[in-house]
């Protein structure tokens, strides 16, 4: 066909356009009608010996199609990674493609208003096409185990729940009431434990966890796994007065001589005060080897320094030694960083505004931050009412004591409560407790928010009583420590923790101005006077 279309372009330049010449397009156009219905169409075909106008008219006319209602649709091809999460990147839009495909290179037919993925020949997938930013996904994309998580919400949870016994439901609602996507595995989790444990069994253990306050997966799997379900809950131990009891009391305890509800003055000073040369290949394996592969980084960049400093053996070796030292030390912070379970990573010394609250004990929260207390397992009380910073700076304090090689663990006392709870329902409370003695440090927030049952006051006893032999802690509370004691069920046993807890630790009272009311989003109209720190 080709040699046959181009056979006829000196005919038509030679016939059509020598001496000719048009001022415009339209005039090409009219000129060129005119010369196909005068001069090319009436001649003798060298080939057919027919007038090609009349072999049209009578043959070739009659054979045509109707042009299209919709105009020749142009595509462009691209190529697309698939990703673990199912899904590829075309053109600032993500497409799922069948789970099968994960980490293979597609080729992409982009059309005006469908896309298809195509493995080779084989069509993969077919989407209609998404604007910039969109997702599109087909759950069936997914494997059976994944679109399990995004198929089954919070209320077919609960639904299933109801199905499972009014324990399993209470469970449930427990959990997805605090966060109804955090704890939405688990709550499928607690579900499909009915398939190898049974409906009654299930709910038995549920049952059971919720009368410990820890209804959480992994305790009710545990009770389950050791058949705790039919053994009855242990009886909560009634509270005991105070009769014949040789307490002191809060104010003898704490030394105040100043009454309950007065304000009380902040506590005393602490105790303590270019191109570079290439990576010899040989040497990879043997670097793996030792544990040494962070060395490929840093190598080429010392043997060019080695090179242009004319640096001797001894000198370079120490140079390698520092860059893995290094290496190693920032890897093992941010693992403890990552252990320390933060609520917030930024939350440190370096990010706190202490301009907003001038009259903060800023002197004092360097010193503790320099680790003295740490080595004397003392601890540290920051109490002050909401919005001062007390948890900011409990973190802070935590970050200076990983970053001095310290193991720190950082919770919410309603959260430890939960938690010692739950190990009296499976039967693992020996070892939770001892999951919170082995940091150096501990830091529990939000202390004394709320009453404390029996149970939990035997934890908090237990827990502060082997911790100060452990490690420190540093205990936050909107409430000064005097105020503790009506918030355990038993003055003798409150007395016992509390003494432990204040012995050796640093008060420290936070006062000053809420910083909260910057964070909201409509900050920019608040008055000049909260925005702006106070006057000295």
């Amino acid at each position: 066909m080709k040699p046959r279309v181009e056979r006829q372009v000196p005919f038509v330049r030679e016939s059509f356009w020598t001496g000719r010449s048009f001022p415009s397009l339209e005039e090409i156009n009219t000129g060129a009608e005119r010369w196909c219905l005068r001069v090319a169409g009436p001649r003798d075909h060298g080939t057919t010996h027919t007038p090609p106008l009349l072999l049209f008219q009578t043959i070739e006319q009659a054979a045509m199609l109707v042009l299209p209602t919709t105009p020749f649709e142009i595509v462009t091809w691209a190529t697309a990674k698939v990703g673990r999460d199912c899904h590829a990147q075309v053109q600032n839009s993500l497409y799922s493609i069948p789970s099968r495909y994960v980490g293979q290179r597609l080729d992409v037919r982009l059309g005006s208003k469908i896309v298809r993925f195509y493995s080779g020949t084989e069509l993969a997938k077919t989407h209609l096409r998404g604007k910039p930013g969109q997702r599109q996904t087909d759950w069936n994309d997914y494997p059976p185990e994944k679109a399990a998580f995004f198929l089954r919400t919070p209320d077919w949870c609960r639904e299933q729940a109801s199905q499972l016994g009014d324990h399993v439901r209470a469970a449930v609602d427990e959990l997805l009431d605090q966060h109804h996507l955090h704890f939405l595995r688990q709550s499928q989790g607690i579900i499909r434990l009915a398939e190898k444990y049974g409906e009654l069994r299930l709910d038995a253990a549920c049952q059971r966890a919720l009368a410990y306050g820890n209804a959480r997966y992994r305790t009710i799997k545990t009770i389950l796994e050791k058949g705790l379900e039919p053994h009855p809950v242990d009886p909560v131990p009634p509270a005991i007065a105070s009769v014949g009891a040789y307490l002191r009391g809060p104010e003898a305890l704490l030394g105040l001589t100043t009454p309950v509800h007065e304000e009380v003055p902040a506590w005393t000073a602490s105790p303590s005060r270019t191109a570079w040369p290439a990576m010899p290949l040989q040497l990879v394996p043997s670097l793996k080897a030792l544990r040494l592969g962070g060395m490929q980084d840093t190598l080429p960049l010392r043997l060019d320094r080695a090179q242009q400093q004319r640096l001797g053996y001894i000198e370079f070796l120490e140079l390698l030694l520092g860059d893995e030292i290094e290496r190693r030390a920032n890897r093992a912070l941010a693992s403890r960083l990552s252990k320390a379970h933060f609520e917030d990573a930024d939350k440190t010394f370096e990010n706190f505004d202490w301009t907003f609250n001038p009259k903060l004990p800023q002197e004092q929260l360097r010193d503790l931050a320099t680790g003295g207390y740490l080595m004397r397992k003392e601890s540290i009380l920051l109490c002050g009412p909401v919005g001062v910073g007390k948890t900011h700076l409990a973190e802070g304090l935590g970050h200076q004591a990983a970053r001095q090689g310290y193991r720190v663990e950082f919770i919410k006392t309603s959260r430890l409560l939960s938690d010692l709870g739950g190990g009296h329902a499976d039967g693992t409370w020996d070892g939770r407790l001892r999951h919170y003695l082995l940091p150096a440090l501990l830091i529990i927030d939000d202390f004394a928010m709320r009453e404390y049952t029996t149970q939990q006051a035997d934890d908090l006893y237990e827990l502060i009583s082997e911790r100060a032999r452990a490690g420190s802690m540093i205990v936050t509370s909107n409430r000064a420590p005097q105020d503790w004691y009506p918030f355990f069920p038993n003055p003798v046993l409150a007395e016992g923790a509390l003494d432990r807890l204040l012995g050796r630790a640093h008060h420290l009272v936070l006062q000053g101005r809420s910083y909260r009311p910057l964070q909201r989003p409509d900050r920019a109209h608040l008055p000049a006077t909260d925005r702006m720190p106070p006057q000295e």
